[in-house]
């Protein structure tokens, strides 16, 4: 059967560290996007993601494909959108298919006070740039992040 319940539920006690307030399972439609706003202007061959939130937590499955006349640069770094503000994250795993010039080893990382994760070369600062994006590029990529 199913359970409703009015308002928060805890689990092994009463107190706040104990109660889940929030639990929601979606989709939404990730997108490539600039941290300038110079975004680059793409077709999409396929665009999906979820998401599971579970109080203050937030997990994501994110795949983009774009398409074979894909993407033409834009400026600033590449980001991916994602469904709810980010207040503190560890680093995702990206697994990333002819995508960026010089098909360096990239990782994704949210990007504190905004709805985005930024895609970095090598676990270090730099940013992978828009346009270094290629046709045919796919990102696909899981995060766990803490919400804001």
């Amino acid at each position: 059967g199913q359970a409703l319940f009015s308002g928060p539920v805890s689990i092994g006690g009463t107190a706040a560290i104990n109660t889940i307030d929030v639990y929601e399972e979606g989709d939404y439609t990730p997108f490539l996007t600039s941290s300038t706003g110079n975004d680059p202007t793409q077709s999409y061959a396929s665009q999906s993601a979820s998401y599971v939130r579970i109080g203050q937590l937030c997990s994501v499955r994110v795949n983009v494909k774009f398409a074979s006349s894909g993407v033409s640069a834009g400026t600033g770094s590449a980001r991916v959108n994602l469904p709810f503000q980010v207040s503190g994250f560890p680093a995702g795993v990206i697994s990333i298919s002819k995508s960026f010039t010089g098909n360096a080893p990239v990782v994704i990382q949210g990007s504190n006070g905004t709805g985005f994760a930024t895609l970095k070369r090598n676990l270090s600062n730099d940013n992978c740039g828009c346009d270094t994006v290629q046709n045919n590029s796919q990102i696909i990529f899981s995060l766990v992040y803490e919400i804001n």
